[in-house]
């Protein structure tokens, strides 16, 4: 009978049963374990993916419902507040429906489960219909406050006030308190799920208690039965094989008796003479004794072999060693002394750049800073390894710009990229210092290493840049004076052209001569809206477009019989692009001047300019025969169509054109935010 037979035969049939009962007990645990857990994980489920959004967005609604009568008591009491008719707008069309449909598409998905969940739908729908009554209350106070004229009407003012007073204030607070009572319900709900995942956890947690006082009391039995006739022997081979795993030789011996465990002990005190033996060797060899006689145990003694091949290669890379490690030692100096020669050079830099440069950790606390940032050595030594809270309270500096740079600080960590910023304190002598300041990340595959941070003293500029602002509202009064004199230089070029085209005879010449002056004229009026308006900045071209065809009309139609029909939006446009804009709109108003109405004595000429969005359209047409189909606008040699070509460029623009039956021209460019210095 072999070992473990006779571990079988002697130990099972003792602790069978308690065994098999273990295993049923630990069976019927296990089995209310998964029915308590599936029940808990079903309420988690319930209250994080249904009763907890839907609570969230009950919550979103009251917020809306209170954000909406602020928003209609400020549209009645606050004109001027253009921000909060934009919101209440915004609420009206986007926030409310979107809440709306949240709540009622959590319902519809969640309203077949077998585990329903009380909405209180009735309740809700109450709730709904008042906001529905609600929001026509202020939309009917949005139509009638529409602009200011009726803000000055006290009969609209008053009817406004009547109905904040009357309907949105009650409505609002019976709302909030019907909402508040839903939201009461859910909660409670969730409170009721959460006590009973509770008493479930408690459950598991006792079941769990109760099977491991079974599965102990079982091992204990096992142990005591198993212990008396092999544990005690086999527990001191065991310690004797572990002293052996250890590399330590043991002292005892084992007690060989005549049956398998005694085979055992003879054999694991063979084992522990041939690991002395082979130790001794060992230990010979690690001493350097590399002339050590070993004889194997047997020809196949691997451990043996090793040693000697061992000890044979170790004799031979001792000698090469010893040269090797001389030469190394010598080499690893040199490199040590270009190291620290390396490191005086870039700090000897760092401290002569004339900038403040410091190396923060990622706990915000400095690694290096350059005699430029802190002029202190002592100082420099000392706030090494501290952050710059500390650094500030070291300074006695106020630590608001500390927890601005802190919060900047995380946000380059956070996006991986440098952010340059400005601060300012006040200095010893009471000067405020700025400084324009960036910090710069350093990543080690995607981790983050350190952060570079510059500084620059801005401060000579900033005193510059309030002496520029200074003298900008000193040249204020002067751009007036300066668009005025360039409007009678244009004029005084108009005239010197009138009179060289007086003195020619060419009827080619004086045409040109007279485009010439109509397009001067164009600009020319630009400069005369800039300095009448008041603003150098930008162009009502409204206005602008009526007075200059109505002078391109008194120019051609000295008889007053074509009519010109305006159809203008409010647009206006910077300085710089009103030029073109107003040559473009001369050559087409000349174009249908000269070529529409020369077989008749009556016309009409039309101009729309619109505004979509950001997009503006500006159309010119004419009651003339138009153009043949077969004619290309855009393939025509005259100087007229180039310029209206270049100037849409210019724009940046398209322009279309087509009969109807009348020429009609269209040119399309988008809007431009324009940088521009305000003084």
């Amino acid at each position: 009978m072999n070992f473990k037979s006779r571990i079988v035969f002697n130990s099972f049939p003792k602790i069978t049963i308690v065994f098999i009962a273990i295993i049923i007990t630990v069976i019927v645990k296990t089995g209310l374990n998964i029915y308590l857990t599936n029940k808990q994980i079903a309420n988690i489920e319930k209250i994080s993916t249904i009763i907890n959004p839907y609570i969230e967005n009950l919550d979103e609604l009251s917020d809306i419902l209170i954000e909406s009568k602020m928003y209609a008591t400020n549209w009645v009491h606050l004109p001027n507040e253009i921000e909060d008719k934009k919101s209440l707008d915004s609420l009206h069309k986007f926030r409310y429906n979107h809440a709306k449909h949240k709540i009622a598409n959590y319902i519809s998905k969640f309203k077949n489960n077998q585990n329903s969940i009380n909405f209180n739908t009735d309740s809700l729908l109450s709730f709904i219909l008042d906001f529905e009554d609600l929001i026509k209350s202020e939309k009917k106070i949005m139509s009638i406050l529409v602009n200011f004229e009726d803000y000055e009407n006290p009969a609209k003012q008053f009817l406004c006030e009547n109905i904040i007073e009357d309907e949105i204030l009650p409505k609002t607070k019976s709302m909030v308190k019907k909402l508040n009572y839903i939201i009461f319900l859910n909660n409670s709900l969730s409170q009721k799920l959460e006590a009973e995942i509770r008493e479930d956890t408690r459950k598991i947690s006792f079941t769990i208690l109760i099977s491991s006082f079974g599965l102990l009391f079982f091992i204990l039995i096992a142990i005591y039965f198993i212990s008396s006739s092999i544990t005690k022997p086999v527990v001191k081979m065991n310690d004797i094989i572990h002293q052996l795993a250890k590399g330590q030789l043991p002292e005892q011996k084992l007690l060989v008796e005549n049956n398998i465990i005694g085979d055992m002990a003879q054999s694991v005190n063979a084992l522990s003479e041939s690991f002395t033996k082979t130790s001794k060797f060992a230990n010979e060899i690690e001493k350097g004794n590399f002339s050590v006689q070993y004889n194997k145990l047997s020809t196949e003694d691997i451990l043996g072999n090793a040693l000697i091949t061992m000890r044979d290669s170790l004799q031979i890379y001792s000698s090469n060693l010893n040269q090797k490690v001389t030469e190394s030692a010598n080499e690893v100096i040199e490199k040590r002394k270009k190291i620290e020669e390396q490191t005086l050079f870039y700090e000897s830099i760092f401290s002569n750049i004339p900038i403040e440069i410091a190396i923060f950790d990622q706990d915000f606390k400095y690694l290096f800073v350059n005699t430029i940032g802190v002029k202190d050595a002592e100082l420099r030594k000392q706030i090494i390894g501290k952050d710059y809270f500390e650094y500030c309270r070291i300074k006695n500096y106020d630590t608001e710009n500390a927890f601005k740079r802190y919060e900047i600080f995380k946000s380059v960590i956070q996006t991986g990229t440098a952010i340059d910023f400005e601060d300012s304190h006040i200095n010893k002598k009471g000067k405020v210092n700025y400084n324009l300041r960036k910090f710069y990340p350093v990543f080690d595959k995607g981790a983050f290493k350190y952060m570079i941070g510059y500084s620059i003293d801005i401060t000579e500029k900033k005193e510059q840049e309030l002496n520029i602002s200074e003298s900008l509202r000193e040249k204020e009064a002067l751009l007036g004076e300066i668009h005025h004199r360039v409007k009678n230089n244009l004029a005084l070029v108009t005239g010197l052209i009138e009179m060289q085209s007086a003195r020619t005879d060419n009827k080619f010449l004086q045409i040109q001569f007279t485009e010439i002056q109509q397009r001067i004229n164009a600009m020319s009026l630009i400069h005369e809206k800039l300095y009448k308006s008041n603003n150098f900045v930008r162009i009502d071209l409204q206005d602008y477009l009526k007075d200059l065809v109505e002078f391109l009309r008194n120019f051609f139609d000295k008889n007053k019989n074509i009519t010109v029909h305006f159809e203008l939006e409010a647009v206006s446009v910077s300085a710089k692009r009103a030029v073109p804009i107003a040559l473009i709109v001369n050559e087409l108003i000349t174009n249908s001047f000269k070529y529409a109405f020369l077989d008749k004595k009556k016309g009409d000429i039309y101009v729309k300019l619109t505004k979509i969005e950001d997009e503006i359209t500006l159309c010119v047409s004419d009651s003339g025969p138009g153009i043949p189909a077969e004619f290309n606008i855009k393939e025509v040699n005259s100087l007229g169509f180039k310029l209206l070509n270049i100037f849409t460029k210019q724009l940046k623009g398209s322009f279309e054109y087509r009969n109807a039956p009348g020429l009609i021209v269209c040119v399309k460019f988008t809007e431009e935010i324009e940088n521009t210095l305000l003084v």
